[in-house]
């Protein structure tokens, strides 16, 4: 199974509302709420985003913790109670996201609204718990909820690897595995890291850029070893875990291509008349490169074969927000075709 982690914009949830059918049954994506206009007007955001996305049968988990614990509505309703009310209409099931350290108040408004179980997310910067330590903090967590480890999904998440030794972060993994094991049995346990880089302006113009998809090399490694079964398989897809800062402006054309071992990124200048045009030149670069699955494989890279036929013109180029639709889906679909018919990442 397959848990992308994406922030829950517009163009995370058109790329997963493109996904096919039969790749799609085996994702099970992770939204996070991004907190940005107040509680209210972002999950309002965001359900409007994931209705147009949403499609019978699926399942997600929704990372509501930017929001905080306070009650977001005059009713007070905290925020994975209004999510499952706003929801209500649809058939679509969520697993609430909730983390150790997160107000006693919050965790229960998950488990209040929790169908299929909850998903418990540790690691990343913190490091909580401590995988080489006896746990104590995790026997106490149960216990204050009363939790049974059987119905919590576990989402052991590194969060960002780009330029990190992939030795020193094959034995962190291994050190988390052994503890998922001995503390378990859980519902199910993911691995997930992201190694896309936080920006991508140094990359050249108008060749293909190689970046290590290191993300899945460590799942790989550590799945060999793991002590914890049928270990699902997350990462950040194409973006960095952390949403870009201010200042880097518009972005320059660009395609973010994934390849079995590594990202193809293809960046080009901006062209005076119709700037954003140059993007069919990234397409039939990408087109052109030994990495493209052809235009059948998804429907982004039927996209990317169309444009990189077209010239340059007043419509069709896109947007920052397109070119990420597009580079999301394909990996979405590569990723879910390597984990289901070759068991790697």
């Amino acid at each position: 199974m397959y848990q992308p982690i994406l922030k829950g914009k517009k163009g995370e949830f058109d790329a997963w509302g493109k996904v096919s059918g039969a790749r799609r049954e085996n994702m099970v994506p992770l939204f996070e709420v991004v907190a940005e206009n107040g509680p209210e007007a972002d999950l309002k955001k965001f359900n409007s985003y994931l209705a147009d996305a949403i499609v019978p049968g699926d399942l997600i988990a929704i990372d509501a913790v930017q929001l905080g614990s306070s009650s977001v509505t005059d009713d007070e309703k905290k925020a994975y109670s209004w999510l499952k009310s706003a929801l209500s209409s649809t058939v679509l099931a969520f697993r609430p996201v909730v983390h150790l350290e997160d107000d006693e108040a919050l965790v229960r408004d998950g488990l209040a609204v929790a169908l299929d179980g909850i998903v418990l997310r540790i690691g990343g910067t913190d490091g909580e718990p401590h995988p080489e330590e006896e746990d104590t903090t995790l026997a106490g967590w149960c216990s204050l909820f009363g939790i049974a480890t059987t119905t919590v999904h576990l989402l052991i998440d590194f969060e960002s690897i780009h330029g990190a030794e992939l030795a020193s972060q094959v034995k962190m993994a291994d050190a988390y595995l052994r503890w998922a094991d001995a503390n378990g049995p859980w519902a199910s346990v993911t691995l997930a890291s992201g190694a896309f880089p936080s920006q991508i302006t140094s990359v050249p113009k108008g060749v293909p850029f190689p970046i290590p998809r290191n993300d899945a090399h460590l799942w790989n490694h550590a799945k060999k070893t793991s002590p914890v079964p049928d270990l699902h398989y997350g990462d950040y897809g194409i973006r960095h875990p952390s949403l870009p800062t201010a200042g880097f402006g518009r972005p320059l054309p660009n395609l973010r291509y994934t390849a079995d071992k590594e990202w193809i990124v293809w960046r080009e200048a901006r062209l005076t008349k119709y700037p954003n045009s140059s993007f069919f030149s990234a397409c039939a670069g990408i087109v052109g490169h030994s990495s493209f699955k052809g235009a059948t494989f998804s429907w982004a890279d039927n996209v990317i074969d169309t444009k990189s036929r077209l010239q340059p013109g007043p419509k069709g180029a896109g947007t920052g927000t397109d070119w990420i639709t597009y580079g999301m889906n394909h990996h979405f679909e590569l990723v879910v075709d390597r984990l289901t018919t070759g068991g790697a990442a």
